[in-house]
């Protein structure tokens, strides 16, 4: 535990109180509050922003073209279909018939 008297934490407090409001005093005294200074910046952010969102459709545009194309791929390979006989259908269809007992 600290030993420091109330009126002694109080004063400390108050003073950094105090220097806290100087400091923030200080900073907005240096602010920048020019009109075409800030006009610009929120531009220059506005034309980030539109970039960022011209890449990101293009990158989606690509991948759907990509994906496309590998799908176009898949469908262009033929695959030669299995020719299956009458014989080859009714053995499949009698193996899967239940069986009767014969008592």
């Amino acid at each position: 535990r600290d030993y420091t008297s109330k009126k002694d934490r109080r004063r400390d407090r108050l003073l950094a109180e105090e220097a806290d409001r100087f400091k923030a005093a200080e900073d907005a005294k240096w602010e920048d509050n020019d009109k075409r200074t800030c006009a610009k910046a929120r531009r220059k952010a506005e034309k980030e922003e539109k970039d960022k969102d011209k890449q990101q459709r293009v990158l989606e545009r690509q991948q759907l073209q990509q994906r496309d194309q590998q799908e176009m791929e898949q469908v262009g390979k033929k695959r030669t279909p299995v020719k299956v006989t009458q014989a080859q259908i009714l053995a499949t269809q009698n193996a899967n018939m239940p069986r009767k007992k014969q008592a």
